[in-house]
């Protein structure tokens, strides 16, 4: 199909779709549709990967990595601050029956090889994702203190080292969790909340938001522009405006409008922009 034939169908649908906008609407909202149904109409192929261009360049391989890592280390986190606190459940509860002389042999075998599991899961997930950072160091001989502050299921690691050290560390682990919580229980209510929801969530409604999808807009417009564009925009316009004009004196003024704007719009291209001002029809940048 060539140029004339795209730009054709583009401005039927544009003055079509403008026409019907602006009958049931308001004519200006009408016009602004049908320019814009016309224009993206013209190799509607190239929008998408236009699209995909954009959101490539704005996220790129670095970003992607970035996020992928962060959304891992929070998922980590928190499966081994679960297996962590769970952990010692299962021994006490498995005590207290022994105390009650109940003989469940079965439930503290479960209990028993939960918790190995656990303890095994919390320091796989922390040596995991933490291990680069802390062996690289190669030093055994940490404080309690500087232990504690590593994901406490890496913190069994130093018990061949040092038991003492460890058992300090273990508690103080769990002294900071609680801690940590009362804390972050705190600030989030008082102080992140009404922080969000009374400044972050307007800023980001009113401004970040709409700057952003005006940024994504306008770069996917810079790649798919094109004197044709143009040219199918222009005519859906003029065609909708003539078929909004027409609307009070037949119910089928946007059909009329449309099918007088496809025959124009392909006699103005193949006459005044090809013939005459011997124009050459441009191609989408599809890459």
């Amino acid at each position: 199909m060539n140029t004339g034939w795209k730009i054709a169908i583009s401005v039927f649908f544009g003055a079509l779709i403008g026409s019907l906008v602006s009958i049931n609407y308001s004519w200006w909202i009408g016009m602004i549709v049908g320019g814009i149904v016309g224009y993206l109409s013209v190799e509607p192929m190239a929008i998408p990967k236009a699209i995909a261009k954009v959101f490539k360049s704005m996220y790129s391989e670095s970003n992607r990595n970035k996020f992928k890592f962060t959304g891992k280390i929070f998922v980590c986190l928190y499966l081994s601050m679960c297996f962590v606190i769970v952990t010692p459940v299962f021994p006490i509860h498995a005590f207290g029956i022994w105390l009650g002389k109940i003989t469940l042999l079965s439930l503290y075998f479960y209990e028993f090889t939960f918790l190995i599991a656990a303890l095994f899961s919390s320091i796989v997930i922390s040596i995991t994702f933490y291990g680069e950072t802390y062996w690289k160091y190669e030093n055994y001989m940490l404080s309690s203190y500087e232990i504690s502050q590593i994901p406490p299921g890496i913190t069994l690691v130093y018990s061949m080292q040092s038991p003492k050290k460890y058992f300090k560390s273990f508690l103080r682990s769990y002294f900071n969790i609680v801690t940590i919580i009362s804390k972050g229980f705190v600030i989030f209510f008082i102080i992140m909340l009404p922080m969000f929801i009374f400044w972050k969530m307007p800023v980001y409604i009113f401004w970040k938001i709409p700057i952003g999808i005006g940024k994504f807009t306008w770069a996917v417009v810079k790649i798919i522009h094109c004197h044709n564009r143009v040219i199918a925009g222009i005519d859906a316009v003029i065609f909708a405006c003539l078929g909004y004009g027409l609307s009070y004196l037949t119910p089928m003024a946007p059909l009329i409008g449309a099918v007088i704007g496809f025959a124009l719009s392909k006699l103005h291209w193949e006459l005044v922009s090809v013939r005459w001002l011997k124009v050459c029809p441009q191609k989408i940048k599809n890459d």
